[in-house]
């Protein structure tokens, strides 16, 4: 049994697939759960912006530093829903859990959390937004296997398409 577990999210259906698999692990049991996301961080978002908005912004430096804080609010905004509603199931299971947003790429995010809350396990989706992902594991799945320690490692499995 596990001490505590962390259950990452990114924000789409697929990843949200792997919450019935983190209440299997912990119904029943005094397992303590993190439920994790990480977003973009703000910096990341304006230098995206610099590329893909230009012309939505004039180039601008102040206008896309702007796009960039107010998207990174509404995905702040968004993660926290999400994160409460997995909560929500967890804990009518009985579950004790806390909810993070973190910011940064999301393998290294998942990583640093894991480390910070001492967990156990880490429980997510093989596939999420990756979008270009991997043809068996997502991108960001994949990294977090490799660099995963002695955490186990529990991936939910998710449909193609």
């Amino acid at each position: 049994m596990y001490r505590r577990i962390m259950l990452t999210l990114d924000g789409s259906e697929l990843s949200r697939s792997a919450i019935p698999q983190a209440i299997a692990l912990v119904q029943g049991s005094s397992t303590e759960v993190v439920v994790f996301q990480a977003i973009d961080t703000v910096a990341a978002l304006r230098n995206r912006f610099i590329g893909e908005s230009f012309e939505f912004t004039g180039g601008r430096p102040e206008a896309i530093a702007e796009l960039a804080e107010s998207q990174h609010f509404m995905q702040r905004d968004r993660a926290h829903e999400e994160l409460e509603a997995a909560a929500e199931q967890l804990r009518a299971v009985g579950a004790a859990v806390t909810t993070e947003v973190g910011e940064g790429v999301p393998g290294n995010a998942i990583l640093d959390a894991a480390d910070r809350h001492d967990v156990d396990a880490i429980v997510m989706a093989t596939r999420g937004h990756g979008g270009l992902g991997r043809d068996v594991v997502g991108s960001v799945a994949e990294y977090v296997l490799r660099h995963a320690g002695n955490r186990a490692l529990i991936l939910a499995g998710s449909r193609s398409g």
